[in-house]
């Protein structure tokens, strides 16, 4: 029915889906866990997927510590806009691309 076909897309998605959906904080770490341990996604693309969609988010954390370290001013406001702006582009457009993965690998 329609959940298996969910499955298989998500399946099909493999190392691209798990990438976009790290990149999108939109669904917490253990429910992603669950569900792609749930579908036919190989261990591999999970796992590089995974680092590979986590690493912006740890730059920004450590460049967000950073700036939080500078006296408070018009140039660390900036940089806390620019950052936070950053992030909530880079979501956005993680969130389309993991529909758009998803759109594609279901079966006509």
């Amino acid at each position: 029915g329609r959940g298996a076909r969910a499955v298989r897309a998500v399946g099909r998605g493999g190392f691209r889906l798990v990438v976009a959906l790290r990149l999108a904080p939109a669904v917490p770490f253990s429910v992603l866990n669950f569900a792609f341990g749930a579908t036919p996604t190989p261990l591999s693309h999970f796992a590089l997927g995974t680092f590979v969609g986590t690493i912006p988010s740890q730059v920004g954390y450590a460049c967000l510590g950073a700036v939080l370290a500078w006296p408070a001013g018009p140039r660390r406001d900036a940089v806390e806009v620019a950052l936070v702006t950053g992030g909530v582009v880079v979501s956005l457009g993680a969130l389309a691309l993991a529909a758009a993965i998803l759109r594609r690998a279901r079966p006509s």
